[in-house]
């Protein structure tokens, strides 16, 4: 096996050893499984299932995965299916994490990997790497420019919008909010365990902003400003409702 052309995605698990913390003890709130659950690669099921049945089986993109301690890494074929289902799947991480309190931060890129069963190495996951460390600062997962531009000019084109949005600093990241935005886009009241979630996820970036100062507290309120706009329910007249405060 050689190196290969692939698009390369790798997240950092932000504060993954509180996450840990919470996962020991008679007293803990989540458990290892759940913990893997969030991992996974997703199953299409509803609005998504339509979604990735116009781009084909998620075993047509090669899809791959390599996880350890606070890291992930995820590659996929170089073709429009493989990039779609690649964001598909870093954007379920991305929510389910979120569900679990934990930010994360990443980079996706397309270059050569060597990416089998056991390891995985190559200048393209250097370069993601990069991106996570020194372009990305906020919590989410940039696209490199030239990812952005492949996806964007891909006959799915309309697809790959549901996944991204464009940051004011022109770097396109992954929508990790995205189920959460179409939920709030119904024209049905959320159901209750949504609205639960968003009270919870509330309490806790209010908590992390009483409680962070310098950039870490600036990471909170990029969020914060993200979720907001998540959650907003203002064209549908919902502003009343307590948990939207």
């Amino acid at each position: 096996m050689d190196y290969e052309e692939r698009f390369v995605a790798f997240i950092d698990i932000v504060g993954f050893e509180d996450l840990i913390e919470r996962s020991l003890g008679p007293s803990r709130s989540i458990t290892p499984a759940e913990i893997r659950e969030a991992l996974e690669v997703p199953q299409p099921v509803g609005p998504d299932q339509i979604v990735l049945g116009r781009i084909g089986d998620i075993s047509d993109s090669g899809h791959r995965m390599a996880a350890f301690s606070d890291c992930v890494a995820i590659t996929t074929l170089p073709t429009e299916q493989g990039l779609m289902h690649l964001l598909h799947h870093t954007s379920h991480i991305g929510f389910r994490l979120i569900r679990m309190k934990m930010l994360c931060r990443g980079g996706i890129t397309r270059g050569l990997i060597y990416h089998d069963d056991e390891v995985i190495f190559g200048p393209a996951m250097n370069e993601a790497v990069c991106m996570e460390k020194n372009i990305a600062k906020q919590p989410r997962i940039i696209l490199n420019p030239d990812v952005a531009q492949f996806g964007l000019q891909a006959a799915e084109n309309k697809i790959f919008s549901r996944f991204v949005r464009k940051d004011d600093d022109g770097w396109y990241y992954v929508h990790t909010l995205r189920i959460l935005r179409m939920i709030m886009d119904c024209e049905t009241e959320p159901p209750n365990d949504i609205r639960e979630m968003c009270n919870e996820i509330d309490k806790h970036i209010q908590m992390e902003i009483n409680r962070l100062s310098g950039d870490k507290r600036e990471k909170v309120l990029w969020f914060k400003k993200y979720f907001n706009w998540a959650r907003d329910r203002s064209a549908w007249d919902y502003l009343k409702q307590p948990f939207l405060r």
